[in-house]
């Protein structure tokens, strides 16, 4: 069923629900109860509300019982701390690219993600006053970063000239003598001599000429049979044939390793990218 117009400002909520119902259902199922919990006190009524409305009341219903036994989303004080600490996890990962002055659009995208997640926080009563900071910050992010890429600008450009500027590298003996334990220390009132060049340096063992080692003589066989090597076995196994069921559940499960690797799931991205080689027999 299409999204009804009359609710386009929570399309980004049923999106990231889409995306995570795979790999993470419950914060899928609190996303889709936020929508139902927002329209119904907004009291927007059509029949493209409340058709989309009653679907979405029926996959809750569905995915309640698919889940059966998930505390996350059978338990609310298990779902806040569920959906709490995922919003910190994506916001968290945002706001390090930030601070390292490493901000892309992909960024921007994380911090407004991050902003979504903290908000569904409000299914559960009042949201902190530390979540709702966190929240309006992460808006504000996402906005600065955009509008610079928007204007051909580097959005880390303010944050890259507050960053601390590493100390020189030492360039004099008695600099690197305090900084590395390996080199010898130096008085101040010492200088270094040159090494002497003269030949009573050097041992009498080195300036006496000596002569070459006595070489060996190798006695080779006159007749030495010549083998001829069979070529190496080809290590490249055909490609086993694949149905189109086969190469359209690998596809599948790529687009969900993709969904988990973008909010940095690294666990659930492999586990995935493993069912699609395996689909395709690998």
């Amino acid at each position: 069923m299409s999204f009804p117009e009359e609710l386009k400002h929570l399309r980004p909520i049923a999106t990231r629900a889409d995306e995570l119902e795979q790999i993470e259902p419950a914060i899928a199922y609190w996303s889709r109860y936020y929508i139902v919990q927002k329209a119904v006190a907004q009291k927007v009524r059509s029949a493209a509300v409340d058709g989309y409305l009653s679907s979405l009341l029926d996959g809750l219903e569905s995915m309640r019982k698919k889940h059966k036994g998930l505390t996350e989303i059978e338990d609310d004080a298990a779902g806040k701390s569920k959906v709490t600490s995922f919003a910190l996890k994506v916001f968290d990962n945002a706001n390090r690219e930030e601070k390292a002055a490493r901000a892309t659009q992909s960024t921007a995208a994380k911090f407004l993600a991050a902003a979504g997640f903290l908000e569904l926080c409000s299914c559960f009563g009042a949201v902190e006053k530390e979540l709702a900071d966190k929240r309006k910050y992460a808006k504000v992010q996402a906005m600065r970063i955009q509008s610079a890429f928007a204007a051909g600008k580097d959005p880390n450009q303010k944050r890259r000239d507050a960053l601390p500027v590493e100390a020189a590298a030492p360039t004099t003996m008695r600099d690197l003598s305090a900084t590395n334990p390996y080199f010898p220390s130096v008085e101040d009132d010492k200088e270094i001599a040159p090494a002497s060049t003269s030949p009573e340096s050097y041992g009498a063992s080195i300036l006496r000429p000596s002569s070459p080692p006595p070489t060996k003589q190798l006695n080779v066989p006159a007749n030495i049979p010549v083998v001829n090597m069979p070529p190496a076995p080809a290590l490249i196994e055909p490609v086993q044939e694949v149905s189109q069921d086969d190469i359209d559940a690998a596809i599948k499960h790529t687009k969900w390793a993709v969904s988990a690797l973008n909010f940095e799931d690294i666990e659930t991205g492999i586990a995935e990218l493993k069912k699609a080689l395996a689909s395709l027999g690998a």
